[in-house]
């Protein structure tokens, strides 16, 4: 993560206290720069609607997707745990979000510790075909596949929505 004062006009909005870690100060998203966000409300698709960008670092919060109809945060367990099916998390390596990365298309043991505990479901199948899907898992047989990291332009802006931990 940049340090503070790197990076300018990038606010943070963390209304449930899951990112106490970050180096960003908490502020009002206003339309203008960056938004780092442990969840996409109302606030922040304002922000991103008048044509500011965010990155929503979502968690197994209640409501982390609350302003995104049809998207929820599901965890990896039952058939998506991958104890009995065959999986692997996959990455859009050429995407500017990963280009910097020393990682494939399809990731294994190297990146164990860094593979998202939860997922995103319910993005809509043009999503997948437009390649706004950046990152995700497969699980094998049972043809599954779920988001780790998306993005998508809503109103002028452009937000992007991803499991990853931050911590």
């Amino acid at each position: 993560f940049p340090q503070p004062g790197d990076v300018q006009d990038v606010v943070l909005h963390d209304p449930n206290g899951a990112l106490p870690h970050l180096p960003w100060t908490r502020g009002v998203p206003d339309g203008r720069g960056t938004v780092v966000a442990s969840v996409f409300d109302a606030q922040v698709r304002a922000h991103v609607e008048a044509g500011g960008t965010a990155v929503v670092l979502l968690s197994r919060l209640l409501g982390a997707v609350v302003a995104a109809p049809g998207l929820a945060v599901v965890e990896r367990r039952g058939e998506l745990d991958g104890n009995w099916v065959s999986n692997f998390p996959w990455m859009h390596a050429a995407s500017p979000a990963f280009a910097t990365a020393a990682i494939s298309n399809i990731t294994g043991f190297e990146a164990a510790a860094a593979t998202p505990r939860a997922l995103i479901a319910g993005v809509d199948e043009r999503a997948w075909r437009q390649g706004d899907v950046l990152s995700g898992m497969f699980f094998g047989w049972i043809n599954d596949n779920h988001a780790t990291t998306v993005q998508y332009r809503v109103g002028r802006g452009k937000v992007v929505l991803t499991t990853f931990d931050s911590s």
